[in-house]
């Protein structure tokens, strides 16, 4: 992926936040237009004319004339294949707007589902926000503890990382 793309993706995506609308139901319908392409792959080939796409976008959501608008500008532009990161670019502007912080957790093992809540808890606490997203993933390689990211801060919390600050001092 380009920073090209993601540039793009967010522009999109900003406009497409602007639409009239609350920001879960805009997000529940951009969602769920993602999915469908991922079921309609031949609106991607590039051999179909923007025309039968539009058509056959503008069928499908006839019911919501917003998303079949959004849907025939990335056909025009040639965007559609990007919807996905615009989905996620999407998502974040939306959870600023609700005061939500995305943040990235990785682990040294699993983590349970109190484990979870409680480390969202602080998360919620820490970076003084209405709620905490956040995705978690194992890395062995920390030995211990956890490690938090946000967009601005990290938070590394982990076995690996104070050997690797107790290393720098004592160099």
């Amino acid at each position: 992926m380009k920073p090209s793309d993601v540039l793009a993706a967010q522009r999109y995506a900003k406009a497409y936040c602007l639409l009239d609308g609350k920001a879960d139901v805009l997000l529940a319908d951009l969602n769920a237009a993602d999915a469908g392409l991922k079921n309609a792959p031949s609106l991607l080939n590039p051999t179909i004319s923007k025309e039968v796409k539009k058509k056959f976008i503008n069928e499908v959501f006839a019911a919501n004339k917003n998303m079949a608008n959004f849907l025939n500008l990335l056909i025009e532009n040639k965007r559609l294949s990007m919807l996905s990161l615009i989905v996620r670019e999407a998502q974040t502007i939306i959870n600023k707007r609700l005061g939500i912080t995305e943040i990235s957790v990785t682990s040294a093992y699993e983590l349970s589902e109190i484990e979870k809540e409680n480390i969202k808890k602080a998360a919620v606490k820490f970076f003084n926000c209405n709620a905490a997203s956040a995705s978690f993933k194992e890395d062995k390689s920390l030995i211990g503890g956890i490690l938090i990211k946000n967009e601005a801060v990290v938070i590394d919390a982990s076995v690996a990382g104070g050997l690797e600050r107790l290393k720098n001092i004592l160099r």
